[in-house]
Order: structure tokens, then C-alpha cells, then sequence
């Protein structure tokens, strides 16, 4: 699983798992958070706000890399779904390249991100200008561009957004310093400007022109605020330090029609002038403490127009219209708080243990006790209450029944559905399901906590790809999943069942490779695989025709074999070609076995060797390996590169076509060499200075040099990838190449007959004739922001390790190598390729 923040929850949907960083999220309810969220005194990160986020009838939740993943209810765009060609549409919300958020927060039809560099992005409803971004057109419903073409909200010079408050038609933000900004639908004084003017909507009225609320000060210093709330009609809420031992440090503002601001009368519209906000703006009295202290507000939560409270005591007090019981006193009818009488230590909800955390929406509430048990009252219509039925509770419910291993750590609620947050890294929701809300096909009401929500799978650390067959080891244990083509075994599961071209074969429903220890490195041939383990052994399964399994036999084996290869020595890489394999070991020795009858050994000779008994004759020590069809290449020590065995395409680099039993040195001039690729008879370098230049094999212009001519030589001029454009790693297909950009975006060219390319590209190939490279090459889409960590290509297909840990794969899937459950062709253009499911990722 992918490392996150502080503490993680692991949650899937859909035969998807995901781990959410979990840190310092608000104890209270969706539409504010707390401030304290260990935010560093300077620099340019944000501090890392809450990772799970419920508006009305949507969730979101913050993945691996800082991906944002959002399901429900998209009637205004609050998905966050782009338009045009997004292969990653549904899975992660575009933010930008690059861009990671910290923290999510949801309104009702609006949801923001906190980004780890410090800007804030909006989308949803905009109706009221609750977007901050100028306008009142709605942002993530596929009419407006979302990712770079989605602006930040402009919070003022050098303001920081820790934490945010949305609620239905207006926002807040509570920014480093301390202050608080809110923009959107100012009625009755919302937006706590002292006027009831809107902002955000049009240009000029947000940045440095969009006052902070007044909230106050003691001796001339603004009390400094630590959270914020937002109800869902109009008002809002903060708790504030430095207001002495003698308040409970809370204050509200904005409409007060239900008598919601807890200010003990009917006056409203606290914010509309400036007279009524300052000093002028009254602390909320909740009471006293057992032992006489009053009573300090620590959390809260806000629903339509109610709120509840959470003292430092554990004890709860709620006011505001209690139409369906929401204010758990046992009572419903007239809203409390008109009345001074109805606050203070009046009206406490009796609940049978100090509460730790509540949450509201609507007409609900659900709290977190200290004895592990949630409680919840309120309006029960769709078995939001998670109480097994629907009737409404009045009063605290009994306690919700969550299976056995499931400890609730935080709660979230929506209109009509709720969600759990465990410290076990679990979610789990229930109630209405309408919309798909509760992480899974909308088939009716849940009336108490079922299954875990999935969003993701397992994450991965590192990808091979074979002809037709693609490997992943998992992060965090070294599991090993393989899927595509099996007709040789090369899948390792016990059979030659391809895995990945029909439904049910993949997620959970894909077995791991049977290694019995952790893999840390593997290597896919044509019909043979290979891993090397924890302990720099060597283990191999597959085609073992030529003896490429290393177990001195031909006899092929379905299942790793029981012994591993007898190399002298533990192994530091890995590489498969055709029908051989090789591996350099730590002392940098190299030792090569299989087919050898194009000198693919390096051992001098063609005999085939079914078991590594003799060293490669390289003039230097190896630091890694890679393998084409039938030849092979080492880049040395002093990052030179030595290739030999087949050079009927010239790709060995030595200026002719004549096979090489022994290693020669490339001559690549004074250029040094960071890594070295092969597959079928291409053999691309990439030097230490990011240049990239590729020989051999051009059929289909795979060399990436304006023509289909092979080159038995590196040509003097490197690859154009773009402009001011450098590459950072390289990998081969059979008649295609792509390197990782600096950009951490993936650029192919070469044969594009079955899509090998990635992008929006038409043509059959790229590269084989003039002005196709460069800035004209399109790089290959993987969408929702994403970037690639690493890349592998198989004989026509490639996958790329994206920096959420997921793996994407597209091109060729005659054999279900994209492993997407189905053996169709997958195109931008018809039907793009999405992550590929490998399971929940191991306890």
C-alpha cells in the first residue's frame, strides 16, 4: 500500500482498494475542519487537512500521490469529471499535472481541495459563487476544462487555505494566520463582511479585495481561529483561542431563521452589519463543566439549520430547528435557542458516554463515543441512522453494530446516507444509495454499515512486461500478480489460463504468484518469467525449452521453481529476452542461460545452457543488464554498455550486421550511459545527461529518426522528444519505444497499429517519416492529473507504474495483457483504458 500521511484508511469499491491518509481530519462533520493540522511554520507544503470528504449525495477521498477520487451524485459537477478523452475520469479527479491534494472538503454540490503547494481548487455548483472564481458557471460537469485549465481561488497575497468550511451556497476558508475568508451567498450576512454584497462571482471581488471576517480581538490582537463549520443554509460557526477561561470560545454568524446561532433570541443577520461582528459578535454559551469551568467548544457539526456542539468534556449540546429530533433531546417541534433559557447547560443530549467526535447533515447527527460505540438521531427515511431500519430516533440511538475488527475512528455524513472511518484503515456507509453514494451500484437503501467502500487496488512498486503478458510486484510485501498470456505458464498460477481477458480474473479474483518470500524485482520474456527475491536468489517459471528457466533441465514448469537458479552469488538485476536470461549479480559479475545459438550468452559460444555456469566475458563490471529478442546488452561500472549476441538489425551498435558471442563496447563516444533498453532487435540508451538515442530494428520507425531505415550504429543526433525536453528513463517494445519525460509524462513512438502509443493519435506510426517527432508527438494520456512514476513495454503493449502506485496499461489486449477483464481493443477514441485491478492490498 502506498505510505500516506499520519494515519491511513484503506477503503475499496468495485473490485478497487485505496489507502487515505487519514491525518489530523476535522472531528466534526463534512463541511468544516480544524485548523491544527501540524502545519509547518514556513515553506511551500500544506499541511495535510482531512482525507475523507461527504457533501449531500457525494463522497470524495484522498488516495495515493494525492489523488482525489469523488463518486455519487454529479448533478452540478461535483465529481469533478472532465471532458474529452480522460481515460482516468471516474477514478481521479484532475487537479493539474503534478498537483496533490492534502486535504478534501464537500459542500452540498460543491467540493474543494487543499493542494500540497498551497493553492485551493474548486468545483461543483456555482450558482452562488461558492467556487470563488469570478464567475457563477459550474466547474467539473464536462462543460469547463478541469485540471490546468481549472483556476486556484484566489485567497489573497501569500494566503494559505488550512482548512475550509463550504456550505450550500457559500464557503469559507481558514488561512495560516488565523484569519478567515468566505466568499459565495452573503444572506443575512453569511459571508460576515458586514454587508450583504456579494463576492466571488464577479471579477475584482476575491484575492487581496476579499476582507476577512471580523471576529473579534482582545487588547487590539484578533482572537487567532481554529476550526470552522459550515451549515447547509446560510450560517456559519468558528472556535476561536484567546477568548479567556470565561467563553467557550465559540461564535456564529449569518442567518439565524431556526434561532441556529445560538445566541438565545431570534435576532438575525449577524454579519449583514458591520456593528454586529467584532466584539459586537456574542460567544455562545453551552454551559459548564461538571467541575464549574465553562464548558470550551472543541468540535462541531452543522446540519440544515442546526448545529451540534462537542465540549472539552465529551458532552454535546445541540439548537436550531428540531424538526426530525436532530437535536437529540427526545423531543421534536420548536427550534431551540430563541430563548436564552435554552442554552447553557439546558438541553444537553444524554448520551451514555463522553462523545469524541459528531458529525451532521441535514436533519442527522451520529457521535463517536469514548467507548468505541457511534450513536446517531435524527431523521432515519433511507437507514442513514445505520440502525437497521428506518424509523427516526428522537434521542441517541442504541449502538450502531459494525463487524467484528471494524473501530470507528471518525464519521462523515450526507443528505441521506453516512460513512465510518475506522482505525483499522476501513470505510464503511449506509443509508440512501440513490446516487451510488455509498460506493457501490445504486441498488437501494442500507439501513446499517455493510461492506467496505473500495476505490482502488493494490498499489505496485514495480512492472515487467513480456510479449504478451504483464507482471506487478505489490507495494509493501513483494507479492508478485501476473496476468495477459499463459499458454507456456509464464503467469506462474499452475495452469495456461490467460488472466485478464474475461470478467472475474482480476482484483481479488487474481492469484499471487507462490513464492513463499518477498520479490524484489521481476523480469518477463517471451513465454518465461523471473523474480529475484529478498535474498538476491533467482526464481523462475514458464517456457523452459532452451533451458531459459536456469534449472538445468528443458522441462517447463506452470509454478515457480522449488529451487532457485544456482548463481554464484545473489542477484542485483534482472532481464528476460526471447528464450533467455540474464542477471548481474552484486559483485558485477554477469551470468546469462537458455538459447545461446545467436551468442545471446556472451560466453563465446552458441551451446544453449540450461543453468548459469559461466560468466559473461564483459571487460568491466556490470551494474545492470536488459535483453532483446536474441541479443543482450550490459552498461558497465564506468557507464560504457557492452552488447552481444544477435545483430541481424544492427542492434548491437557496432556499425555492421554480424552476431557477437562475445560482449563489445558500444562506441558512444565520451557519452555516459544512466540505463540501456532492449526488446526484439531495438536497443535505445539513455546517458547521463538526458540525451536519448536508440539503433537497430526501425521498421516501423521505432528509432524514433524520421524514416524507416535500420541503423547499425547510434546515430550522431539524439532523439527530439520536445522542446527543452529531457528523458529520465527508457523502455523498448518490439516495434515501438517510450521514454519517461521530465515532465513524468510518457512519450511512445513507433508502431501505433494496435494503439502502442498511448495518445491521440490516428496514424498507423510515429517516427518512421519526417517533422513526427518532437513537439508533434503527442504523449501517451493517462488522465485525472496523473503522472508516471516508471514505465515497461511489452511486443505491443506498455504499462505505466502512475505516482498513486496504480498501474495503466494500454495498446495490444488480444490476451488480456492491459489486464482490464476483457480481450477488446482499447483506444482514447473507443473505450480508454483504465487502472488495472490487482486487490486489496494485503493487512
Amino acid at each position: 500500500m502506498t505510505p500516506l500521511r499520519a494515519s491511513k484508511i484503506a477503503v475499496g469499491m468495485w473490485a478497487l482498494t485505496v489507502a487515505i491518509a487519514c491525518s489530523k481530519s476535522a472531528p466534526s462533520g463534512d463541511g468544516g475542519a480544524d485548523a491544527d493540522g501540524g502545519a509547518p511554520d514556513g515553506g511551500d507544503v500544506s499541511p495535510p487537512g482531512p482525507s475523507f470528504a461527504v457533501g449531500a449525495r457525494h463522497n470524495c477521498a484522498i488516495f495515493g500521490g494525492g489523488a482525489v477520487r469523488c463518486w455519487g451524485d454529479n448533478s452540478a459537477g461535483q465529481l469533478g469529471r472532465p471532458p474529452s478523452f480522460d481515460p482516468l475520469a471516474t477514478y481521479s479527479v484532475d487537479l493539474g499535472v503534478g498537483r496533490r491534494a492534502s486535504g478534501v472538503y464537500a459542500g452540498q454540490f460543491h467540493t474543494c481541495a487543499t493542494l500540497e503547494d498551497g493553492a485551493l481548487k474548486c468545483w461543483g455548483d456555482n450558482s452562488f459563487a461558492q467556487l470563488g472564481l469570478g464567475d457563477l458557471v459550474n466547474r467539473g460537469d464536462g462543460m469547463l476544462a478541469m485540471g490546468d485549465g481549472l483556476p486556484v481561488v484566489d485567497l489573497g497575497t501569500g494566503a494559505r487555505a488550512v482548512a475550509l468550511a463550504l456550505g450550500g451556497a457559500a464557503s469559507c476558508a481558514l488561512l495560516k494566520d488565523g484569519r478567515v475568508k468566505c466568499w459565495g451567498d452573503p444572506y443575512q450576512g453569511a459571508t460576515g463582511h458586514g454587508d450583504i454584497e456579494p463576492r466571488g462571482g464577479v471579477p475584482g471581488t476575491m484575492g487581496d479585495n476579499l476582507p476577512s471576517v471580523n471576529l473579534g480581538s482582545h487588547d487590539g490582537v484578533p482572537f487567532e481561529v481554529k476550526a470552522i463549520e459550515a451549515f447547509e443554509y446560510h450560517s456559519f460557526c468558528a472556535i476561536l483561542d484567546g477568548g479567556g477561561p470565561n467563553t467557550s470560545g465559540l461564535k456564529c454568524w449569518g442567518s439565524n431563521d431556526y434561532c441556529e446561532l445560538g445566541i438565545g433570541s431570534h435576532e438575525g443577520g449577524l454579519g449583514a452589519e458591520a456593528t454586529s461582528l467584532g466584539n459586537a459578535l456574542p460567544w455562545i454559551d453551552i454551559g459548564t463543566t461538571a467541575a464549574g469551568a465553562v464548558r470550551k467548544a472543541v468540535a462541531m457539526a452543522a446540519g440544515f439549520q442546526s448545529i451540534c456542539v462537542l465540549g472539552d468534556d465529551g458532552a454535546v449540546k445541540c439548537w436550531g430547528t428540531n424538526r426530525s429530533g436532530e437535536l437529540g433531546l427526545g423531543t421534536i417541534g420548536d427550534p431551540r435557542s430563541c430563548v436564552p433559557e435554552d442554552m447553557g447547560n439546558a438541553g444537553l443530549v444524554v448520551l451514555p458516554a463522553p462523545a469524541t467526535a459528531i458529525a451532521a447533515r441535514k436533519e442527522h447527527v451520529c457521535a463517536l463515543l469514548a467507548t468505541g460505540h457511534v450513536t446517531c438521531w435524527g431523521v432515519n427515511a433511507h437507514g442513514e441512522l445505520g440502525t437497521g431500519d428506518t424509523a427516526n430516533r428522537l434521542g441517541p440511538s442504541e449502538p450502531l453494530v459494525f463487524e467484528a475488527g471494524f473501530t470507528p475512528l471518525r464519521l462523515a455524513l450526507g443528505d441521506d446516507h453516512a460513512c465510518a472511518l475506522s482505525a483499522q484503515d476501513r470505510v464503511k456507509c449506509w443509508g440512501s444509495n440513490e446516487y451510488g453514494q455509498l460506493g457501490a451500484p445504486a441498488d437501494g437503501d442500507r439501513l446499517a454499515p455493510g461492506p467496505d467502500v473500495r476505490l482502488r487496488g493494490a498499489a505496485a512498486a514495480a512492472l515487467a512486461a513480456g510479449t504478451d503478458h504483464t507482471c506487478a510486484i505489490l507495494f509493501g510485501g513483494g507479492v508478485v500478480k501476473c496476468w495477459g498470456r499463459n499458454d507456456e505458464g509464464q503467469l506462474g498460477l499452475g495452469d495456461r489460463t490467460n488472466r485478464g481477458d474475461g470478467p472475474d480474473q482480476m482484483g481479488d479474483a487474481l492469484p499471487a504468484v507462490a513464492l513463499g518470500t518477498a520479490a524484489t524485482a521481476v523480469a518477463a520474456g517471451r513465454a518465461h518469467t523471473c523474480a529475484r527475491l529478498a535474498s538476491g536468489a533467482v526464481t523462475c517459471w514458464g517456457a523452459n525449452d532452451a533451458g531459459q528457466l536456469g534449472l538445468g533441465t528443458t522441462t517447463s514448469s506452470l509454478v515457480p521453481a522449488a529451487a532457485p537458479v544456482a548463481l554464484p552469488g545473489p542477484a542485483a538485476t534482472l532481464a528476460a529476452g526471447d528464450d533467455f536470461t540474464c542477471a548481474t549479480l552484486t559483485d558485477g559479475r554477469a551470468f546469462c542461460w537458455g538459447a545461446g545459438g545467436r551468442g545471446q550468452l556472451g560466453t563465446g559460444d552458441p551451446a544453449d545452457r540450461s543453468a548459469p555456469a559461466v560468466a559473461v566475458a564483459l571487460p568491466g563490471k556490470a551494474r545492470d543488464v536488459t535483453a532483446g529478442a536474441h541479443h543482450a546488452c550490459a552498461r558497465l561500472e564506468n557507464q560504457t554498455v557492452a552488447c552481444w549476441g544477435a545483430n541481424d538489425a544492427g542492434q548491437l551498435g557496432l556499425g555492421d550486421q554480424e552476431d557477437r558471442p562475445r560482449p563489445v563496447i558500444v562506441p558512444l563516444g565520451s557519452a555516459r550511459a544512466a540505463a540501456v533498453a532492449s526488446r526484439q532487435g531495438t536497443t535505445c540508451v539513455l546517458f547521463d545527461d538526458h540525451r536519448t538515442t536508440c539503433w537497430g530494428a526501425n521498421s516501423r520507425g521505432q528509432l524514433g529518426l524520421g524514416d524507416a531505415r535500420d541503423r547499425a550504429a547510434p546515430p550522431a543526433a539524439p532523439l527530439d522528444l520536445g522542446t527543452a525536453r529531457r528523458a529520465t528513463a527508457i523502455a523498448v517494445g518490439g516495434e515501438f519505444a517510450c521514454a519517461l519525460l521530465d515532465t513524468r509524462q510518457a512519450k511512445c513512438w513507433g508502431d501505433n497499429l494496435i494503439n502502442e502509443l498511448g495518445a491521440p493519435l490516428r496514424g498507423l506510426a510515429y517516427g518512421d517519416g519526417p517533422n513526427e517527432m518532437g513537439d508533434f508527438l503527442a504523449a501517451a494520456v493517462q488522465g485525472g492529473g496523473r503522472t508516471v512514476a516508471a514505465l515497461a513495454a511489452g511486443r505491443a503493449h506498455a504499462c505505466a507504474l502512475l505516482d498513486t502506485g496504480d498501474v495503466r496499461c494500454w495498446g495490444d489486449n488480444g490476451r488480456g495483457q492491459l489486464g482490464l477483464g476483457d480481450a477488446d481493443l482499447h483506444s482514447l477514441f473507443n473505450a480508454p483504458s483504465g487502472v488495472v485491478d490487482l486487490g486489496k492490498p494485503a493487512p
